[in-house]
């Protein structure tokens, strides 16, 4: 039986978050679980940066305890993901 794939414990928190501030993304945030699930951190990472809107990574930072803007794509986030994509 093959193990079912685990959900990286940070991309449980950004999605926790993102429902904790906007509750109609909650079917959303499930899609997006199962997505995530099993790809490493550098996938989560890209998504933080590349996927989210300005609302929702707000609601992420908050959540992580970063500063508004460290997940933007100007951000340091955001340099470390393109060098990720590199």
């Amino acid at each position: 039986m093959a193990k079912a794939k685990q959900l990286d414990a940070l991309a449980e928190r950004a999605l926790d978050a993102v429902v904790a501030s906007r509750p109609d993304l909650r079917t959303w945030a499930e899609d997006k679980r199962r997505e995530l699930a099993g790809e490493p951190r550098s996938e989560l990472l890209r998504f933080l940066v590349f996927s989210l809107d300005q609302g929702n990574q707000q609601a992420v930072e908050a959540a992580f305890g970063l500063a508004p803007g460290d997940l933007a794509v100007a951000g340091p986030a955001g340099r470390i993901a393109r060098l990720l994509r590199a």
